[in-house]
């Protein structure tokens, strides 16, 4: 089968008997649900409740593009380098930090020799502990106001609170999260991904993976 390459938006492909297919990103359109949601969250004529609404959508799909960006990674540098499957085994290692994390951890391993990520991830670390403790898998219940308790930072009823990394003066509370909160997310996130394009550059040189590291 012929392969062409489409540089920074996907691949076309062309088979001896005519057929093709051509294929995208899927980072490319969960930026695009990402900033249509974050834009609305911040837009200055709506209601306080919608715009928390909006604001809760966007941290999930940053989630989604931190995610979606970890698998295309992993699909390039594997194929490039013919190392798909030490990849896997790197990746699949279960610690405390998210799969997508680990698959961003695991590249640069491969990349740099078995040396570690130079990067704070905690940032990264705590957007997966909100999507995922707060918003995706929320509690049943949450103590909203109580002897003791700051206004923000309530309690499941059992007690266990969102222990977070780095923003820890974040609401533990899905309703109380706001578009001030996203765009602090979305900040970190972004210079994060543009601090991980800076180390991976010169070793993937025309690959369109940096394209979509540095598009937030």
């Amino acid at each position: 089968m012929i392969t062409y390459e489409h540089i920074g938006n996907g691949g076309f492909r062309v088979g001896v008997q005519g057929e093709y297919s051509f294929s995208e990103p899927i980072c490319n359109q969960v930026y695009n649900d990402l900033i249509f949601f974050l834009n609305k969250s911040k837009a200055s004529n709506i209601d306080q409740v919608i715009s928390k609404r909006y604001a809760r959508a966007s941290l999930v799909f940053l989630a989604f593009y931190f995610e979606s960006l970890a698998n295309l990674l992993i699909d390039e540098v594997g194929k490039r380098f013919n190392c798909s499957q030490q990849l896997e085994q790197i990746y699949k290692k279960r610690d405390h930090y998210p799969k997508p994390l680990r698959k961003f951890q695991a590249v640069y391993s491969v990349l740099y020799y078995g040396q570690k990520l130079p990067l704070d991830t905690s940032g990264i670390q705590d957007l997966f502990l909100i999507r995922n403790q707060v918003i995706a898998h929320p509690p049943a219940r949450s103590i909203v106001a109580g002897t003791g308790i700051t206004k923000g930072k309530g309690l499941t009823e059992k007690g266990r609170s969102l222990s977070l990394n780095k923003f820890t003066h974040f609401p533990n509370i899905y309703g109380e999260f706001t578009s001030v909160h996203t765009q602090e997310v979305y900040n970190e996130t972004k210079d994060f991904l543009e601090k991980y394009h800076n180390l991976i550059a010169r070793k993937l040189s025309g690959a369109a993976i940096l394209f979509y590291l540095k598009k937030l």
